[in-house]
């Protein structure tokens, strides 16, 4: 618009006739919408941007989206189990079954983490038949809390925790 700056100008979001929020535009005259796709269930769907300046005047552009309902992908941790003890700077092999009901499991990318010792093990390939195994090496010393998460193609997040101790070296039994 040619007589308002971008701050200036109202952008109305909306889908078959739903509000999706009104926006300002930043500066450059963008527009970032975050829009919640629970209220329109899953199909195809015209979202509606109308812009409108200070003389009321307005202009009006569309496009089509689908939405894609994805069940969350189903995580257990099979080793380790709640409070076992593990020993820092030794590979511990970690075990999880992976389950979704939308997506091939092989299409599935986990990560574990520590609230003690983050980025374990990342970008992991889910076995096709919903298995997950790698080893990793504790160097944190400490309660830990492991979290397993799963992301199908979808960006859909299963998560699951488990608590461990993981014990010095030398405080070790290593059998």
């Amino acid at each position: 618009d040619e007589e308002d700056a971008p701050a200036e100008l109202l952008v109305i979001a909306s889908s078959g006739g739903l509000s999706l929020g009104e926006y300002t535009p930043d500066d450059s005259g963008h527009v970032e919408l975050t829009v919640s796709t629970g209220n329109l269930g899953p199909g195809d769907h015209t979202l509606t941007l109308k812009v409108v300046d200070s003389d009321s005047a307005s202009a009006t552009a569309t496009d089509d989206f689908s939405v894609v309902e994805s069940a969350v992908p189903q995580v257990e941790i099979i080793y380790p189990t709640a409070d076992d003890v593990l020993c820092a700077t030794v590979s511990t092999l970690l075990e999880a079954l992976i389950d979704d009901e939308d997506d091939d499991e092989a299409a599935l990318v986990a990560s574990w983490d520590s609230d003690l010792q983050p980025g374990l093990a990342s970008d992991l390939p889910v076995g096709a038949d919903g298995t997950l195994t790698t080893e990793v090496v504790m160097t944190v010393p400490g309660v830990h809390v492991l979290t397993l998460t799963v992301e199908d193609p979808q960006g859909v997040q299963g998560q699951a925790e488990v608590t461990v101790t993981v014990d010095a070296l030398d405080e070790c039994n290593i059998a």
